[in-house]
């Protein structure tokens, strides 16, 4: 089978063989389904993926998990069929991806799954399907502690002092070397193809001033913990019957204790008891599971043709 998991950064597909990973390719990712040439784009995402790989031979099913899917009936469909006649099976199962990063990380069990990459979300899942959506509502009025959200601080920071508004700070150095002068800065990031990704690569630069000792530059990572323990800690009181099992995943948590420090101490105060967990599993497992064990309860979150996907 072919499980895939497109986002806005990535597309990663991968084939499973007797139910192990056989193959996995990564390609570039698409702006998202509710785009007006979303379908058309996420085909395009998901055929350069594929290229990549051998010829795989008859597949047995299709199972994606996809940012924004099911805003409209039409783009279940139009998704759906291109996957058919791409991969030559009907046996294609749709997804948010949410659901498959949910699934892989608590190896299809209950619970809450925090993903905090550039943009941030939790959800927690019951042991009978009902699900709970915290954030995720994109960087323009949401996804607090994301990668976007500390970007965008530490640009905030750059032009504070750039300004003479804000202290002193090696911000204002690495923004510069990174984007050019910052009169212009407007300009640079308003005329990027993606301007809420280019704000979100200065996470890096907000990281390498922290590790540096730049103390706006830690204060802000510390910020993104406290914001993003709310986020979980939100998702696990949300649900009656949700234990208190956590698991945290996406690029933050791979920063180490600048980011984890924080997001634990703030997490043992809001939800005492509760410990984060490694990810068992990544989205691409997920999917698997899905095809596998048709009794998780994620099968409440797929999307079925003129449907909509759940939040």
């Amino acid at each position: 089978m072919i499980a895939i998991d497109l986002g806005k950064t990535s597309c990663r597909l991968a084939r499973y063989t007797d139910g192990r990973r056989a193959a996995l390719a990564v390609g570039a990712g698409a702006v998202g389904l509710a785009d007006a040439a979303g379908v058309a784009l996420a085909l395009a995402a998901i055929d350069a993926a594929n290229a990549q790989l051998p010829d795989p031979g008859p597949v047995s099913a299709v199972v994606a998990g996809l940012a924004g899917l099911g805003q409209s009936g039409d783009s279940v469909n139009a998704l759906r069929d291109g996957l058919i006649s791409r991969f030559g099976t009907e046996r294609v199962l749709l997804a948010n991806d949410m659901a498959i990063a949910h699934a892989g990380a608590l190896a299809g069990e209950p619970g809450v799954a925090l993903v905090a990459g550039t943009g941030a979300v939790a959800m927690a899942l019951a042991p009978d399907g009902r699900s709970h959506t915290v954030d995720g509502w994109g960087y323009l009025v949401g996804d607090d502690g994301s990668g976007h959200w500390i970007g965008r601080a530490g640009l905030r920071a750059a032009l504070r002092a750039h300004d003479g508004r804000g202290e002193p700070t090696v911000l204002h150095e690495l923004a510069t070397a990174r984007f050019g002068p910052l009169d212009t800065l407007p300009a640079v990031l308003h005329g990027s193809s993606s301007p809420g990704q280019a704000v979100a690569v200065f996470a890096r630069d907000v990281a390498a001033a922290a590790e540096a000792g730049d103390a706006q530059a830690m204060a802000i990572w510390t910020d993104a913990g406290r914001e993003l323990a709310r986020t979980a800690a939100a998702a696990l009181a949300a649900l009656p019957g949700v234990d208190g099992a956590l698991a945290g995943l996406g690029g933050l948590f791979q920063a180490g204790g600048l980011f984890t420090e924080a997001f634990d101490r703030e997490l043992a105060v809001l939800a005492p008891g509760v410990k984060r967990e490694e990810p068992r599993g990544d989205a691409l497992d997920g999917a698997h599971l899905l095809f596998a064990r048709p009794d998780l309860p994620h099968h409440r979150l797929t999307v079925r043709p003129g449907e909509r996907a759940r939040r």
